[in-house]
């Protein structure tokens, strides 16, 4: 897990320093990592100015997927440099062990967008109701950056 923490981390740093300066706007997807509840993967594509479908791919022991769809309220938190929407949606995530465990989730955050560069930091909260013989209602959280094409 922490070899590819670590090369994840690298191969961003390797594709920022052979971008161009130019920001997140003119990118639709971004690919980068995400740590907590789940740890893995994380993916996000924009549909507009506004929306955006995020995906994670859990690689701790139980594995699973989720899938996300994303409002963004570009004018709630201002700052001088890059943006700083509040994000929120719903969304779906299937984890798999002995069976597959299906769930429904809520998500809240805060995406850093940076100006310069095509990288975003986020954080989030997401209750997840996991569905199925033995229903249960927890909280998961999470945070990570994305690196944008």
């Amino acid at each position: 897990m922490k070899k590819l923490l670590i090369r994840t981390i690298f191969l961003m740093l390797v594709l920022y320093t052979s971008s161009q300066a130019q920001g997140i706007e003119s990118r639709k997807f971004g690919i980068g990592f995400m740590i907590g509840s789940p740890t893995g993967i994380s993916l996000k594509y924009w549909l507009n100015e506004v929306n955006a479908l995020t995906g994670g791919i859990s690689l701790e022991n139980k594995g699973g997927i989720q899938i996300n769809y994303l409002w963004h309220s570009f004018e709630a938190i201002r700052v001088t440099d890059g943006r700083l929407p509040i994000h929120y949606g719903f969304g779906a995530q299937s984890q798999f062990d002995d069976h597959t465990i299906l769930g429904l989730r809520g998500v809240v955050g805060l995406t850093y967008i940076f100006e310069r560069s095509p990288f975003d930091i986020f954080c989030e909260l997401a209750p997840l109701l996991e569905i199925g013989n033995d229903a249960e209602f927890r909280l998961t959280a999470s945070a990570g950056a994305r690196y944008y094409f």
